[in-house]
């Protein structure tokens, strides 16, 4: 499961994340995620249920590409836990574990 996208200086999910230095709020790198749990043809994330940890180590600084692949896959009742490696212009920028509800295609 993976996903990328590039983020420009102009990007309207940076406006008002800090107007004259923009950054690429946490909350859509959280929604990349999800759209890589999206991507197989086998089953789709549904609700969000908990983040269990959420964390970033150096900020998304447009213009960019942020990239997000997930590490591990733990199924839960109705739903899976998924933890997923963030990457900004190929550096390691944060991880998300997350656990989300999970219905089939």
């Amino acid at each position: 499961m993976t996903a990328s996208v590039t983020v420009g200086v102009d990007d309207p999910v940076c406006a008002g994340h800090f107007p004259g230095a923009p950054v690429v709020p946490g909350v859509f790198m959280l929604g990349l995620c999800s759209r890589a749990g999206n991507a197989g043809p086998d089953a789709r994330l549904g609700a969000l249920r908990a983040i269990h940890r959420m964390r970033f180590t150096q900020p998304a600084v447009p213009p960019c590409e942020i990239a997000t692949t997930a590490t591990d896959i733990i199924e839960v009742p109705a739903g899976a836990r998924i933890k997923f490696s963030i990457t900004v212009d190929g550096q390691r920028a944060g991880t998300v574990d997350a656990e989300w509800e999970v219905g089939s295609v």
